[in-house]
């Protein structure tokens, strides 16, 4: 007896040592066998994976073993499961896959970039991540696997691949928060409570043949069919009134733009603020943050023993609802990391001769998901706006600290800014944008009609005839009535 549990002790110890090949920067790795790449692996093999992991996380490209380098690749099988304390996760474009369970049970997770080049999004991959508010899935996508984002409980915002075939069984199942959704013209396959979330009140739907579909019955399990709104491709009506499971949705209209797509509008700046005596290189002005070029940057050197506020004005060439925001760190984040914003705040307004609305206020980037990678694009949302807006600022309260480059000084860069949103629908009667036709509509058309929300003619001219006045509103009217 003695002799078996001698034996035993010294399984456990070799599967313990064997469950990853080398630690670096506070991540385990494990090396892909037969070449010069790692996939980040778990520290042990029960939850939490990681004992002390905590706060925004970085998975990098390259990591170094000894005097060799090699790639990171991908992120294994339950890599992070039950890391309760991981807020946020910036992982390097080099990464391909994302393992089963790899952020399984992150409560604490808000944010997460996907690079391209990721096809699956695996099996239980964000399960229970309650505090996830919004996801970007790349184009490289194709397949949301069973239990993807199972009760992600603060989902709001899902910017779906265009590429995507599979939905699995709970893929989004007990997303309690997620209001909308798109379903990208090349799924074939839903399966059973994939899109089972109670407060869904709208979906884009972009497929053609629903009758080519397959899909569960339970598919959108605990979503009320009699309000939410299927909204398909023009034509398409009688076909998906026809098909099993789409035909149990009472309110099915179609469209001639598929869904409204979210945008990134060009950006002008025309004006901005520094403090006096900083220092501005004439090539690293705020006009860099708008050029397009990961490769330039606005820089602002503050050599005052401390940090003042900066700001930029900019214009959009349209109208929008933002949605969201990215940002491009520096060509040398990664060595200076203490250039990067802290606390920032965007404002919004209609008009140019309106007062600022402030849309978006971060007191801790790093916590948020801003990396340290450099020329690295990091996505934001933005929640709890409806309105539609063309004049922003952009104000930066709070660095990362003192310059590790000259320490007496502090230093501000970033390379890009740029903004997402929705424009104007393509529903005619939607004055609001929110995919519906309905009484609320004609409130905001009264309004836009008095000046208490700026005019959109492409939304408020219901008739066609060029003006917004009264007429609109009746035009609107038998719109909702069906005359």
């Amino acid at each position: 007896m003695k002799k078996i549990l001698i034996i035993a002790a010294l399984l456990l110890v070799t599967a313990s040592a064997s469950a990853y090949d080398f630690k670096s920067g506070g991540l385990c790795y494990n090396i892909v066998s037969g070449t010069n790449n790692v996939r980040v692996t778990y520290e042990k093999m029960t939850a939490p994976c990681y004992t002390n992991l905590s706060g925004p996380i970085t998975i990098p490209q390259t990591v170094k073993n000894g005097s060799k380098t090699y790639t990171v690749v991908g992120i294994g099988d339950f890599a992070f499961q039950g890391c309760a304390g991981i807020t946020s996760a910036s992982l390097a474009s080099t990464v391909q896959s994302i393992g089963s369970s790899a952020f399984d049970q992150c409560t604490a997770l808000t944010s997460v970039n996907i690079p391209n080049g990721v096809k699956t999004i695996s099996e239980y991959c964000f399960n229970k991540c309650e505090s996830l508010k919004s996801i970007v899935l790349p184009n490289s996508v194709t397949k949301i696997d069973d239990m993807a984002f199972r009760w992600c409980e603060a989902l709001e915002n899902v910017t779906m691949s265009d590429n995507v075939t599979y939905l699995g069984m709970f893929a989004f199942g007990g997303c309690s928060s997620l209001k909308s959704i798109r379903i990208p013209a090349g799924v074939t396959s839903i399966g059973q409570d994939a899109l089972s979330c109670a407060a869904l009140d709208t979906i884009f739907c972009e497929i053609q043949d629903p009758s080519q579909v397959e899909i569960n019955s339970w598919a959108f399990a605990s979503v009320n069919k009699q309000t939410c709104l299927l909204v398909v491709p023009e034509g398409t009506i009688e076909a998906f009134r026809e098909a099993a499971v789409w035909k149990d949705f009472v309110n099915i209209v179609d469209h001639v733009d598929p869904a409204p797509e979210p945008v990134t509008p060009t950006l002008t700046p025309y004006d901005s603020y520094t403090p006096d005596g900083v220092q501005i290189d004439p090539s690293e002005d705020y006009l860099k943050l708008f050029d397009k070029n990961g490769f330039t940057k606005w820089c602002v050197v503050n050599t005052s023993g401390g940090w003042e506020t900066i700001w930029v004005d900019f214009k959009s060439n349209i109208a929008i609802t933002p949605t969201g925001y990215i940002m491009t760190t520096g060509n040398d984040t990664n060595i200076r990391p203490s250039r990067n914003p802290k606390a920032w705040k965007i404002y919004a307004k209609a008009k140019q001769s309106d007062e600022w609305t402030i849309i978006v206020d971060v007191s801790d980037g790093a916590a948020l998901g801003l990396g340290t990678n450099s020329i690295t694009d990091y996505s934001f949302s933005i929640s709890g706006t409806n309105e539609m807006y063309q004049f922003y600022r952009f104000e930066v309260s709070e660095i990362g600290g003192h310059d590790n480059f000259i320490t007496s000084n502090y230093v501000f860069q970033l390379a890009e800014l740029a903004l997402i949103g929705l424009p104007a629908t393509g529903i005619r009667g939607d004055v609001n944008g929110d995919g519906k036709v309905n009484v609320s509509d004609v409130t905001a058309l009264v309004n836009m009609i008095l000046g208490v929300i700026t005019k959109d003619e492409t939304r408020a001219d219901i008739n066609g005839d060029g003006k917004v006045n009264v007429s609109d509103v009746t035009a609107l009217v038998h719109i909702i009535l069906g005359s």
